[in-house]
């Protein structure tokens, strides 16, 4: 097994290989690649999920009435200044993120934008604005802005390839990231480890875990919490054993 990650943000499994204990010795414990046809390749059949992605919780804002924004409230910013957002699950409500979905949030007057600011964009006049009036209002006080270096500067993370709903009453949400919104924590994201030319194997990925078998191995690691509700934490979603084929197509 081989992990990536480091203390601060944790760590994930980035390989997995595993060798009989029969027959001669191999001539080294490197980890071979997807494309080697061995026996071993042709005898596994699952790898777990963090072998082929990266597996974490969205951003964390520390005040979301003031860094997600509106339609009418980033129509004032620089559009350098904010991303595209997903913030809470119910408000998406087909299957996949793209403009007409995220679009239809807006539409709704619904926080669709998250404000990524950088010590630069705190010259600009209209955001020098915001933050004054975020500092009357204490959000520099909040927790997590506190600790940051800038109190207005979130976490930059790359925007996922899937949201997953981590917490479900029957079947888990998983949604395909089109517009590449960047999560709040309500969300946890999946993001392809390999650069892929289509997204053809994303979406297998995908119905796969919403079909019957994903489902149920999801339920599996899961723990039920009141009412029946059940959750699954980052590092068990990391462990979900995904079927080698698909594995290979995104590998």
């Amino acid at each position: 097994m081989r992990l990536e990650g480091e203390l601060g943000s944790g760590f994930s499994i980035a390989k997995v290989q595993e060798v009989a204990r029969e027959g001669s010795p191999p001539n080294n414990f490197l980890f071979t690649t997807s494309g080697t046809s061995s026996p071993l390749g042709r005898r596994q059949r699952t790898v777990p999920l963090a072998s082929i992605a990266h597996i974490r919780r969205g951003v964390a804002t520390g005040c979301n009435q003031f860094f997600l924004l509106t339609d009418e409230q980033a129509a004032k910013l620089p559009d350098t200044t904010y991303v595209p957002a997903a913030t809470r699950l119910r408000d998406i409500s087909t299957d996949r993120l793209d403009e007409a979905a995220h679009d239809a949030i807006g539409a709704r007057g619904l926080r669709r934008w998250l404000l990524w600011l950088s010590e630069e964009d705190a010259d600009d006049h209209i955001v020098s604005q915001l933050l004054e009036q975020g500092e009357v209002n204490g959000v520099p006080d909040a927790h997590l802005c506190k600790v940051r270096k800038l109190w207005y500067a979130v976490e930059r993370i790359a925007a996922p390839d899937l949201l997953f709903g981590p917490m479900s009453k029957g079947r888990f949400r998983l949604i395909v990231n089109d517009v590449k919104a960047v999560p709040t924590n309500t969300f946890y994201g999946i993001r392809i480890r390999r650069t892929l030319e289509s997204v053809e194997p994303v979406a297998m990925l995908a119905s796969w875990i919403r079909g019957p078998a994903g489902q149920d191995a999801l339920a599996n690691a899961s723990r039920q919490h009141g009412s029946g509700t059940l959750k699954i934490e980052p590092r068990d979603l990391a462990d979900l054993q995904i079927p080698i084929h698909i594995a290979q197509a995104l590998d």
